[in-house]
């Protein structure tokens, strides 16, 4: 537990770093859960791993990321999402449903792992690296399809992040909100976007297209609380009877795992706080006070649940040989970048057809 916990704090500092001293973004793009991977790899491949390591890994791979599962429901805003939902839904509803099925389709052509298709097709359509996170222990996704998914997913989203404003200023002719859904909805993961936005922000002077872009964001996200458990439910029913992965004798596990309802609890404990304490009319001294307590709790359970995923792909990475990625072959990619593209131009397509202003 010592050994991935300070993985995971290197790779906090270090993806900050890197994304601020080096990519000179206001805000790191880079995911720290990717910087995690990496190091956890690099030891893995490179020192190996003692066994004395092995259980402390495999709990905070398994059981340390569900918990890091539960409190991501937190972090959805229901009241923040209504609040803006004028704001490109058609966009994102077409986006995110292309973002889950092109991957599936194309898969009659690449033939690999289903559950390997499935994370990348979640995290190109909901939220990146947070929609892996969750899905990949829903269906029993092994620490290889894991850590390619968010390979995969963290690659094309830098990528985008250094392009898609540009191409976003080229295609809209500086309309704000039709550059920042284009941003929201196009891009993978929210520091990304975020780095993106402030990046569009600084070349074309255009400061409201950060708020925009993540009020975009915020609806993305909020979707996974839709997807994560259906996608869950639907994946586990086209099992087979019979050997799951579970060891022999062992109880069948139930089609939306007790984490997964566990997240949609605290997505409820979010929204009922949020009603509750949002709800008064005067704004009195109790009131402000209650608001400030409860903005307070929210944060802590972010930050709590962002540090748990990064610990848990740290160990992730440590179970990770080199040696599954040449098996795998350059096919993830390929439905990756395919997938990431074609989600691209639908948002613009929409975008234009809308005429999102």
């Amino acid at each position: 537990m010592g050994l991935v916990t300070l993985i995971a704090i290197l790779s906090l500092v270090a993806s900050d770093w890197f994304g601020t001293a080096v990519l000179g973004f206001p805000r790191s793009p880079v995911s720290p859960v990717m910087v995690a991977l990496i190091f956890g790899i690099v030891i893995r491949n490179s020192r190996g791993l003692s066994l004395h390591f092995r259980s402390g890994v495999a709990f905070a791979s398994k059981r340390l990321l569900r918990l890091g599962i539960v409190l991501l429901g937190l972090r959805l805003s229901f009241l923040e999402a209504v609040a803006f939902a004028q704001v490109g839904i058609p966009v994102i509803i077409a986006c995110v449903v292309t973002g889950l099925l092109i991957p599936q389709a194309f898969n009659k052509v690449t033939k690999l792992p289903g559950r390997l298709v499935t994370l990348i097709g979640v995290g190109t359509s909901i939220c990146g690296v947070s929609a892996i996170a969750a899905m990949s222990p829903s269906i029993r996704a092994n620490e290889h399809e894991t850590t390619y998914a968010v390979a995969t997913i963290t690659l094309f989203g830098l990528l985008a992040t250094l392009v898609y404003p540009m191409i976003a200023a080229f295609v809209f002719s500086g309309r704000t909100l039709a550059a920042a859904v284009f941003l929201g909805v196009s891009i993978h993961d929210t520091s990304q976007v975020t780095g993106a936005a402030f990046l569009y922000q600084d070349y074309f002077a255009d400061p409201q297209v950060v708020e925009a872009a993540m009020i975009t964001k915020l609806l993305r996200n909020v979707l996974m609380v839709i997807v994560i458990p259906l996608g869950t439910y639907w994946y586990n029913r086209r099992l087979k009877p019979g050997p799951t992965g579970r060891p022999a004798g062992s109880r069948s596990q139930p089609a939306v795992p007790y984490f997964v309802l566990g997240f949609l609890a605290a997505t409820v404990v979010r929204a009922v706080g949020d009603y509750v304490v949002t709800g008064h009319a005067a704004q009195t001294t109790e009131s402000i006070a209650a608001l400030d307590h409860w903005r307070w709790f929210i944060h802590q359970g972010e930050v709590l649940s962002s540090f748990l995923i990064v610990v848990a792909l740290s160990a992730v990475g440590l179970n990770t040989p080199l040696a599954v990625f040449r098996r795998l072959g350059l096919k993830p990619l390929m439905v990756g970048l395919f997938a990431a593209v074609l989600v691209g131009i639908v948002g613009a397509v929409l975008i234009y057809l809308l005429d999102v202003t």
